[in-house]
């Protein structure tokens, strides 16, 4: 591989020995990331860091460059008689949108004269914590906008940026951005 490629846990704890990585980008969808490497059962560390169903949050760099911030999804080590090895999908952090429906406190879910930056951040802010990005001007004011409590928050979000001529997508750093 001509450059390195680095996995920095929430902790700190930095990850570098990845013989494969596959990088997901796209100007209408979220980064993803697959990476495969040797794994030593003895690190207590590795195992720590990447222990399956705990979600942790990364960044990867590539070289120098920051790839993605997200969240760790899936764990798949593999143990045979010749070696032992692991895989890890990360996803980025505005992915996460296309899980969840919003929280409990923002009801009632009414975006009445506010414009597609003002509901994201309202959305997406409170729930994930994203700073948004519009790539333009927001757009006219919805003048009546509702999201129904069991929606999920993606799907809303993409529909009102389609109507303002934009795509969802994200940043390496892990922000929500709308592009025009």
């Amino acid at each position: 591989m001509p450059e390195s490629v680095a996995v920095k846990h929430e902790d700190g704890r930095r990850f570098g020995e990845w013989s494969e990585i596959e990088l997901q980008l796209g100007i209408d969808c979220y980064r993803a990331c697959s990476l495969s490497g040797a794994f030593d059962a003895e690190r207590e560390e590795m195992r720590e860091a990447f222990e399956p169903l705990s979600f942790p949050g990364v960044t990867v760099t590539v070289g120098e460059e920051l790839a993605i911030t997200g969240r760790v999804q899936d764990v798949s080590p593999s143990v045979d008689a010749e070696q032992s090895s692991i895989g890890v999908s990360i996803y980025s952090t505005p992915h996460w949108l296309s899980q969840i429906c919003a929280a409990p406190d923002l009801l009632p879910l009414e975006f009445n004269h506010l414009d597609l930056k003002q509901i994201a951040q309202r959305l997406a802010g409170s729930s994930l914590g994203l700073t948004v990005q519009l790539d333009g001007a927001p757009g006219a004011r919805f003048t009546r906008c509702r999201l129904e409590p069991d929606t999920e928050l993606h799907g809303f979000l993409a529909e009102l940026a389609l109507q303002r001529g934009f795509v969802v997508s994200d940043t390496a750093a892990g922000d929500l951005l709308f592009r025009s």
